[in-house]
């Protein structure tokens, strides 16, 4: 028994775990800032022009729009005032006729403006009942004096243009990082810090192939569930960016497990030999081994048949009759061959026997 060194303890199993966990969701969260920095062309346009196309195709400028206009046509004007005070956008409510219906928008410096035009039921008023067109028109302040959401997203624009060249550089250094943790945790997978054995883990029983199953069905549900919180979240950075990284840190870690169980299991020369595939593929292996040349070719052509008629047959144009024929000729041909074979293998047999018996006759 070889004493180990730390390399193997818990301590540095943890601090294996914790480096490839940070550096696989900065990776991540990288690698979406180079997305959004390549689809809203911060390369080739100014700050502001690139950042008026981030905010009006991620926040939810649009369905406040419709908001406003809904609440003033039912006469709800200083609900949807204080409701929007203290925020960094504005409206101005224009009806068919040019007349101003509604306006908070108090600011100078517009950063955006976005207009929205409805045909609308008036609720209130002495046209109550009539049907009136009108048109919003957003602002967005430009000097975001309000922490809201647009103010969040002008916050994450300025951060990654400030970084859009360095980021590259920052991306394959904890891809590099996360990958060296990664390779240090299948080394150790299965080692302690006490002997030079390998100690299976629990899940060392369960076929590898079900393993990898179970855990790729369990990151596709957790996808699913935190792909559907992120439809919900009406476009809140906050929220989208933590249940994406909520949901890649978790199926990371699943499929880090499942990694890891494999690499014991090679280690240990069982994860092929135990798998549910090999066994059903030994097991005919056996079975196919003890049944002379003759089945063993007819079994083999009734599949291809079998699997000719269902693939094949099902877009077929020609004269079904004929295939048939054709069918039957080529199973009788493939019968004929495995019976010229046979009777080769037992002409084979029968001369090695007579240079056996006439071998042992010259010797003695």
């Amino acid at each position: 028994m070889k004493n180990k060194h730390w390399a193997y303890s818990i301590w540095a199993k943890t601090a294996g775990w914790i480096i490839l966990a940070a550096s696989a969701c900065m990776t991540f969260v990288l690698i979406l800032g180079i997305i959004f920095l390549q689809v809203n062309d911060f390369y080739s346009k100014s700050f502001k022009e690139a950042e008026k196309g981030v905010l009006l195709s991620f926040t939810s400028i649009n369905d406040d729009s419709l908001r406003v206009m809904n609440e003033v046509s039912d006469g709800n004007t200083e609900q949807i005032r204080e409701y929007y005070a203290d925020t960094n956008i504005g409206f101005k409510v224009v009806n068919s006729k040019g007349d101003i219906v509604f306006e908070n928008h108090n600011f100078t410096n517009d950063l955006v403006e976005s207009s929205l035009t409805s045909k609308v039921q008036l609720i209130t008023g002495s046209e109550s009942g009539s049907y009136d067109t009108y048109t919003v028109t957003a602002y967005v302040n430009g000097s975001f004096p309000n922490d809201d959401n647009y103010a969040k997203w002008n916050d994450l624009s300025l951060l990654l243009y400030s970084m859009r060249n360095p980021i590259y550089f920052y991306t394959a250094g904890a891809v590099l990082l996360g990958m060296l943790a990664m390779v240090y945790l299948i080394r150790a997978a299965g080692h302690v810090s006490a002997d030079d054995e390998i100690h299976p883990g629990p899940l060392y029983r369960v076929p590898g192939d079900v393993v990898v199953i179970g855990y790729v069905l369990s990151c596709i549900w957790i996808s699913y569930l935190f792909a559907n919180l992120v439809n919900g979240s009406r476009n809140n950075l906050m929220t989208v960016t933590f249940l994406l990284v909520g949901a890649f840190f978790i199926d990371g870690c699943l499929m880090t497990v499942c990694f890891l169980n494999i690499a014991v299991k090679v280690k240990m020369k069982g994860f092929w030999q135990g798998t549910l595939l090999w066994k059903a593929i030994y097991a005919v292996g056996q079975i196919f081994g003890q049944i002379n040349i003759v089945w063993k070719s007819a079994l083999i052509l009734t599949a291809w048949i079998i699997f000719d008629f269902i693939v094949i047959t099902s877009s077929y144009q020609g004269n079904i009759f004929l295939y048939f024929i054709k069918t039957v000729l080529f199973f009788g041909l493939g019968i004929w061959i495995a019976e010229m074979l046979k009777s080769l293998q037992k002409g084979t047999q029968h001369y090695q026997k007579e240079i056996s018996a006439t071998r042992w006759i010259l010797q003695n």
